[in-house]
């Protein structure tokens, strides 16, 4: 074949499109060349699919060959620009530096990711004995209510008025009596067993029953009785199910308005697309960016310096520091995005939601129907007193939830929307939990690429852990009172002479012990004295008492 006829490679103008299309279809959710293969974080698709978009960055060619940063870019259209919502319409480039941008980052250097390991730990199954009665039931269904009873239940009578007086329950105990009612063929057994004594001509009430087949005889006697406990138990755990997802919701709500408003963010992410412009510079798909997909926060800091011993992203927070004193704070905020950690992913919270909703409309409707077929017997049914107020306390609370999660999905499709290039409803929406979990890191991130803040000279200096100043404290103390070792080594030449007899000149040697007399000088003064036996009164003071 010659030459003219060889059509150009895929993706170039002049290629006929695939049956069924009006043009060459850009790769799935790019909006330009595909990244290269091998990054391990999943992307969320940012390719704009309405108006066609506008590149208004200058184009920057590098003084030197830069390393690659593998985002996927954002060129927003002009209408976009001008009336969409998003944080790339009014970011304020940072200042670098082009030379030292250019001597650190020529390099390509990928991280490593590091395995988990996981152990799980099996339990061991109870052993319960079976008591010597009459005994009708199936041994495993025996087995298990008699564990039931010996697990703290009261008698069979008193458990009886405890399930119609609306009293004494507590939510595990009512659970373990929901999991062990009694089958139909459980009823059909003991009823059988019944019949046949009563044809024998014996009472069936005098039967010695073993305590299970007792205890499912007691439940027989109170009408609608799974009803009625599915609408008790159900009363018991919708308040603190309520009050978790409001606490789940209103933390994606709060995490979404941080990510939204903090300055700080987007300082950084500003100099991120200012430093990763220069560095892509020249390269066709990754130059000249209105944003990139937020996915590539967490990947900054795998592009490593010439010399392997920083980061870019240790480049970036010092520039963002010096430019800006107060950047150190990031460390202390986004107190909700970090929660967000322990919250499940949105959709998951809407399920429960909706669950709480239908269920407490499906309640009301057996609370009614129990309520219609009360218990006879010498005890009070209290059902319909206590649903009736449950359901009237908690239909305001039920909405509540209801409105909170229509917020939070709000909030966050505009979080998307505001990371995005403004057209979030026309691409599929990525999980929260994913979402989160990359400005988590990336901040987490940021607070450990911040240098330490310098110490302050002379601010405190250290007995303990400095070895010229350790040692015995007291010994400490006594040279800072005799003015140092110079008196010490006086005091003990003066107890030597004092031993052998020194008069009375050398030891009121005082001169060097009176700080306010500098000219003093007592040696001198003692010659002007006149003798002792010239004195009056005749005999000489005795000598003071050596120093100690």
């Amino acid at each position: 074949p010659g030459m003219g006829g060889v059509p150009p490679p895929p993706g170039i103008g002049g290629v006929p499109p695939p049956p069924g299309m009006g043009g060459v279809p850009a790769p799935p959710g790019m909006g330009g060349v595909p990244a290269p293969p091998g990054m391990g974080l999943p992307t969320f698709s940012m390719a704009p699919m309405g108006p066609t978009p506008v590149v208004t960055k200058p184009k920057i060619k590098p003084k030197a060959k830069m390393m690659n940063l593998y985002w996927n870019k954002i060129v927003l259209p002009t209408e976009q620009m001008e009336t969409k919502k998003t944080i790339w319409r009014k970011l304020n480039e940072v200042p670098i530096d082009e030379a030292k941008l250019v001597s650190l980052f020529a390099k390509k250097k990928r991280g490593a990711k590091k395995a988990r390991q996981g152990s799980s730990v099996p339990g061991s199954p109870k052993k319960s004995k079976k008591k010597a009665k009459r005994v009708v039931l199936d041994p495993k269904v025996s087995k298990a209510v008699g564990i039931l009873l010996r697990s703290g239940l009261p008698a069979v009578d008193v458990v009886k008025q405890g399930l119609v007086t609306m009293t004494m329950f507590d939510e595990d105990k009512l659970q373990k009596i929901l999991n062990n009612l009694p089958s139909p063929e459980d009823a059909k057994v003991i009823k059988a067993t019944q019949e046949t004594e009563k044809a024998l001509g014996k009472d069936p009430e005098k039967i010695n029953w073993a305590p299970p087949e007792k205890f499912f005889i007691m439940l027989g006697t109170i009408p609608m009785l799974k009803p009625r406990l599915n609408c008790w138990l159900f009363s018991m755990q919708l308040g603190e199910s309520i009050s978790k997802v409001k606490n789940e919701l209103q933390v994606i709500i709060d995490a979404c308005d941080e990510l939204k408003t903090n300055v700080r963010l987007k300082i950084i992410i500003s100099a991120v697309l200012t430093c990763g412009n220069y560095m892509n510079g020249g390269r066709k798909g990754k130059e000249r960016a209105d944003g990139f997909d937020p996915s590539f926060l967490v990947k900054v800091r795998n592009t490593k310096t010439s010399d392997k011993k920083s980061t870019l992203l240790d480049y970036l927070a010092k520039q963002c520091l010096k430019k800006y004193p107060d950047f150190r704070e990031i460390k202390t905020e986004f107190q909700s995005l970090r929660q967000t950690d322990s919250v499940p992913e949105l959709e998951e919270a809407k399920g429960t939601v909706m669950k709480y909703v239908n269920n407490f409309k499906a309640r009301r409707v057996d609370s009614e129907r129990v309520g219609a077929n009360s218990v006879k017997c010498e005890h009070q049914d209290n059902f319909s007193t206590v649903m009736n107020e449950f359901f009237e306390e908690n239909e305001q609370k039920i909405e509540e939830i209801k409105s909170l999660l229509s917020t939070a999905q709000t909030d966050f499709n505009s979080l998307v929307d505001w990371f995005g290039d403004g057209q979030t409803e026309k691409k599929k929406m990525p999980k929260s939990t994913d979402f989160f979990q990359i400005f988590r890191e990336f901040v987490v991130q940021v607070g450990n690429a911040l240098p330490k803040p310098e110490k302050k000279k002379g601010a405190k200096i250290g007995l303990a852990g400095d070895k010229k100043a350790s040692g015995n404290m007291n010994a400490i103390i006594s040279a800072i009172k005799t003015k140092g070792p110079k008196i010490r080594k006086k005091s003990s030449k003066r107890q030597k002479n004092d031993s052998k007899g020194v008069g009375l000149e050398e030891k009121l040697d005082f001169s060097k012990r009176s700080p306010k007399k500098k000219n003093f000088n007592l040696k001198s003064n003692l010659k002007k004295l006149k003798p002792v036996s010239e004195r009056k009164g005749g005999a000489a003071p005795p000598p003071p008492p050596p120093r100690r």
